[in-house]
């Protein structure tokens, strides 16, 4: 939310990745790293938003080109604490006003 960093986007979309699997594993892609670990929500009445928090997330440690999230993304994850689905994407908040990441499905 700072507005001296202004919006963020990869490159290559293809390159960040989130998978959140039902028994709640994360697995991300992060440019040219990779990461793994547990994540937990809860929905608030609407169903379209609540309480989101990554657990401990292990990741690679590739050297990425300059311009890559990836470190960026790793050091924000354990400040997300909710959720928003909105226009297809999900929206993950960061406490404090930190920022939010926005992650929109993948189509195959």
């Amino acid at each position: 939310m700072d507005d001296a960093t202004g919006t963020l986007r990869p490159d290559d979309r293809n390159q960040y990745t989130l998978e959140l699997r039902k028994d709640g594993v994360a697995s991300l892609r992060l440019g040219c790293n990779r990461a793994t670990g547990s994540w937990t929500a809860e929905s608030a009445s609407d169903r379209n938003s609540g309480r989101f928090i990554f657990g401990p997330l292990a990741g690679t440690r590739a050297m990425c080109p300059p311009q890559s999230l990836d470190s960026k993304i790793m050091a924000q994850a354990p400040y997300v604490r909710a959720y928003l689905l909105r226009n297809g994407r999900l929206h993950l908040s960061l406490m404090a006003d930190g920022g939010i990441l926005v992650w929109e499905p993948a189509y195959r």
